[in-house]
């Protein structure tokens, strides 16, 4: 393929800076198409729309070349290597595949089933050039092609709306099959391309046969139970005999609104070091045929013991039925997680074998790149941030949820949405969002399950303000609240969810005015700042209390913009007496967790906001961390400090939300922020403050790697203040450098390193208030 031609493209710094060479070939012939080049006037250098008036069909291949040239340079850079692009099936008439079951399907909806084995074989007449496999299903799946597993998915499709949404997965199997017989397991929808150029496809039908397999059970609450003996060996190769195997039914099809998207007698105990998401792998093991292994799990020990009484009614329990293979055999549930950091091993078939040399716990989670990374001087912070990528990472699997492991597992939008902005930072989870959203969005179109809103209560006269005190809309697991009331928290609820109305509004507004709705933009806007005058007079006194004198309440007032800038400072003022009378400790639920600090540094208390990140009384942030904790917890007090678990029902021990606080550590601790959408433009500001000598934090954006870092060196009276900054090709940061006259510069790529003196003008430690006033 030669390389395409290039005309002029204008990007800022780079003039001109892109031009696209297009060649495409299509998966289902062997010609190539040569749809020639394109110039593209833009600032941008991403989500630039497809240049060109032809727009892509379904199973195209495309190669894109790019090259730039320096603003003060005539001559442009090499074409960099060729970005290959294939599409998908674009269009719900591209699936020419039926959805099959087995005969037996939905007999009894209560009782777990076994799975289903499908099979199909078929035979080409030519050389085979390139083969895609597309496939999805309601509910979960694992493909094999000739006896060999395709791709390395794990509860694939993944989860969605299924009534709404179906999500699918594109493999290239070229190399999986062969040129004369073959067999195809499981569901599947796939267009092969053979030397000659000619295509076939090979769809889900009725020629199809299915039979039960060897997962006896599995559900990803209770587990899994796999019966070896049960196994059908050869069953998706070709030439197997399915004597007695069933023909499939075929369904309606989706509808167009549907898009496609002899053992131990003492049970053993591992400590795997990491409270994680996944399941447990038995590698090896031997014993008579028909042995039961039975493999449990819990996120901490209780007296020794597995804690299980916070899984509730969620069993956790795998079971492997041995076949009785001399030579060893291997078993990793297929369609099933936990959230563990303890096992405990029942029944292990054979004292010659070692279960640490036999037994792995294997991770799983989306497959998200790792976006974001923040260090500092305090080790316990630093535990802190990993604990909350340990916690994000391990309930990120297929859809968002608030806990991986009791009988719950749901992808609850209170915790996600205090979380995001954290989410987005530590992990390019842009797929796992969008996707979330489409479902959101799906099911509140049902009015039989999630509504489509909540009206005010028109009863009173209130067209604005939530006047009914509702315990979902107050501040959620509150650390003065009852372990068994977790609603009951001290701020009033009417007053939280008044706050997060007018917040949503303004995020309306600012949404729709970036879709260029201004109409609705206006219309948001007007409704917020008719809400902000209904929540002064009803919660705000002149001088800038609140009838709720907490630590949620200034803190939403504060940093949702709910108060006067005369009464921002009296609020502020009292927000850090409130903390300092608290002696640093939290006093806030879901709700108020992730501003509090933020709220602080906003009015001038940074050093009351470090000296509560850095709390190791419960309840803390650090608390969990001084009791061992990997990952972030439900509750503040999740465990007791005499190493017993919470009495609550809802007690988790790897529960994003607490989490959020990582946003704050990496703006104001170490500085770096969004300045603009995308990360066109950077801010680094850091609050130099605590006993802290250096921080830094990272992100990839689009445009590629931006970091901020700053060091103090030398001696207290005589220290130095250096950033540094790494600003990614075509964007730019400002940084703003502190002193007697702060100042503030802007600079483009590249890496750029600051100094300058610095005295500390702050008191450290933070002395608390000893008695709370009347």
């Amino acid at each position: 393929m030669s390389l395409p031609t290039v005309t002029d493209v204008r990007f800022e710094h780079h003039r001109p800076g892109q031009a696209l060479g297009v060649k495409i070939e299509r998966i289902i012939g062997a010609q190539v198409n040569h749809l020639g080049s394109v110039k593209v006037i833009s600032p941008e250098s991403r989500l630039v729309p497809w240049p060109l008036e032809q727009p892509l069909a379904s199973r195209t291949r495309c190669s894109v070349s790019v090259r730039a040239r320096q603003q003060a340079q005539q001559e442009h850079t090499a074409w960099s290597d060729p970005a290959i692009l294939e599409t998908g099936l674009l269009h719900r008439r591209d699936w020419s595949g039926q959805l099959i079951s087995a005969p037996w399907a939905g007999d009894d909806i209560e009782t777990p089933l076994p799975e289903d084995l499908f099979r199909k074989d078929f035979t080409f007449d030519a050389p085979v050039q390139s083969a895609r496999l597309y496939i999805t299903a309601l509910g979960v799946y694992e493909a094999e092609i000739n006896g060999r597993r395709v791709g390395d998915h794990f509860l694939a499709p993944g989860w969605t709306s299924y009534d709404a949404q179906l999500i699918y997965q594109t493999h290239d199997v070229t190399d999986l099959l062969s040129s004369r017989d073959n067999c195809l397991g499981v569901r599947v929808a796939e267009g092969i391309v053979f030397d000659d150029g000619s295509t076939r496809t090979i769809t889900t039908d009725d020629t199809w046969t299915v039979n039960k397999g060897p997962v006896q059970r599995s559900e990803i609450y209770d587990g899994e139970l796999y019966d070896a003996t049960a196994e059908v060996p050869g069953w998706s190769i070709s030439g197997f005999e399915a004597k007695g195997w069933a023909a499939v039914d075929t369904l309606p099809p989706i509808a167009d609104t549907v898009q496609s998207h002899a053992g131990d007698a003492e049970p053993t105990v591992l400590d795997f070091g990491q409270n994680l998401v996944g399941y447990l792998r038995v590698n090896k093991v031997r014993g008579p045929r028909g042995h039961k292994i039975t493999l449990l799990r819990a996120e901490v020990l209780e007296k020794g013991e597995l804690g299980i009484r916070p899984l509730r009614d969620c069993k956790a329990r795998d079971i492997y039925a041995l076949r009785g293979d001399e030579a060893g055999e291997s078993y990793g549930p297929l369609f099933t997680f936990h959230g563990f950091r303890y096992a405990q091993v029942d029944d292990w078939p054979s004292a010659d074998i070692d279960i640490l040399d036999s037994l792995e716990a294997v991770v799983c989670n989306t497959d998200m790149e790792e976006a974001g990374n923040f260090t500092c001087s305090d080790e316990m912070l630093n535990k802190l941030y990993s604990n909350v990528r340990w916690g994000m990472r391990g309930n990120f699997l297929s859809v968002p949820t608030d806990c991986p492991q009791r009988d719950e597992r749901l992808g609850w939008t209170g915790d996600l949405a205090l979380f995001a902005p954290t989410a987005t930072f530590i992990y390019d989870c842009t797929g796992i969002l969008k996707n979330w959203l489409r479902d959101l969005w799906d099911e509140q179109k049902r009015q039989d399950s999630v509504p489509p809103m909540v009206v005010p209560n028109n009863k009173t006269g209130s067209v604005h303000l939530w006047d009914f005190a509702a315990p979902q809309l107050g501040d959620w697991l509150d650390p003065n609240a009852s372990p068994h009331e977790p609603w009951k928290a001290v701020t009033d609820p009417p007053l939280v969810a008044n706050a997060f109305l007018i917040h949503s509004l303004d995020a309306m507004s600012q949404m729709a005015g970036l879709l260029g709705k201004e109409l609705d933009a206006t219309r948001y806007r007007q409704e917020a700042a008719a809400c902000r005058l209904e929540f002064a007079a009803e919660y705000v006194s002149p001088n800038g209390r609140l009838p709720s004198d907490t630590q949620t309440a200034y803190a939403l007032a504060i940093t949702f913009n709910l108060l006067k800038p005369a009464q921002l400072g009296r609020a502020g003022d009292r927000l850090a007496e409130i903390v300092r009378r608290n002696t640093f400790r939290v006093g806030t639920g879901f709700a108020g967790t992730p501003y509090i600090c933020e709220a602080l540094a906003r009015t001038g208390h940074s050093d009351v906001a470090y000296a509560m990140l850095t709390e190791r009384a419960c309840p803390s942030w650090l608390y969990p961390v001084t009791m061992g904790a990997t990952t972030m917890w439900e509750r503040w007090d999740s465990m007791l400090p005499d190493g017993s678990v919470n009495p609550g029902d809802m007690t988790s021990f790897n529960h994003y939300a607490y989490g959020a606080v990582a946003k704050f550590m990496v703006e104001r601790l170490a500085g770096l922020k969004r300045a603009e959408a995308g990360w066109k433009r950077a801010r680094t500001e850091p609050e130099v403050g605590g006993d802290f000598t250096w921080a830094r934090a990272e992100h990839l954006t689009p445009y590629g790697r931006v970091a901020s870092s700053w060091r103090l060196k030398g001696n207290e009276g005589d220290l130095t203040l250096t950033i540094d900054v790494v600003v990614p090709p075509t964007t730019e940061i400002e940084v703003v450098i502190p002193g007697d006259e702060p100042r503030t510069e802007i600079v483009g790529s590249g890496e750029w390193s600051f100094s300058v003196p610095f005295t500390r003008r702050y008191e450290w430690p933070v002395k608390p208030i000893s008695a709370m006033p009347v």
